[in-house]
């Protein structure tokens, strides 16, 4: 069974807090029943080319939110006009401090974040920069506590967060290239 952003984030939701989501395929008949009861939601494709082992594709596929649950069936269908989507991830939309932190070793994370809404991964703010563990910052120790554990499981990784005293996750990837 090939690994997609969907299947890592199922295995990433046994080990960190995930916002809830559901996996939709395909195939399936579009019932937003099971979407589980939120404010707003994040709607994501899932294609079997991105974040592979040998290639991440990060940011090159359709991601569409927030959207309240009344534009969930819309931004699903918009997702699945792309011919690559396989699945599609219903998620919680969590608003905060969000960022991406690079998992390279036990022993070295290097993390990006900001207070603007996408802003590490839209590329356009300079973010804040961390570098764990080169002090003992008790802001960071539940966030290092975490990605330790993510880590241990997935090796080497790109991780995705939303909070830095109490984080949740909500995307992890293999590094794909040197840094």
């Amino acid at each position: 069974c090939m690994e997609t952003k969907a299947t890592r984030l199922e295995k990433l939701s046994s080990y960190v807090r995930v916002p809830a989501f559901v996996r939709i395929s395909k195939q399936s008949v579009l019932n937003v029943d099971c979407v589980p009861n939120c404010e707003q939601y994040i709607v994501r494709g899932v294609s079997e080319m991105e974040d592979q082992k040998q290639s991440s594709h990060a940011g090159q596929f359709i991601t569409i939110g927030p959207v309240k649950r009344e534009g969930i069936v819309d931004a699903i269908k918009r997702v699945f006009q792309q011919a690559t989507a396989i699945e599609v991830i219903v998620q919680e939309y969590r608003q905060g401090i969000s960022g991406v932190a690079f998992c390279f070793s036990e022993g070295f994370f290097y993390i990006e974040y900001s207070a603007y809404p996408e802003g590490v991964t839209s590329g356009k703010n300079r973010p804040f920069v961390a570098i764990f563990p080169a002090r003992q910052d008790s802001q960071y120790e539940k966030l290092h506590q975490e990605l330790l554990k993510i880590y241990t499981q997935f090796g080497p990784s790109d991780v995705e967060f939303i909070g830095i005293n109490d984080p949740v996750f909500v995307q992890v990837r293999p590094i794909t290239s040197e840094f």
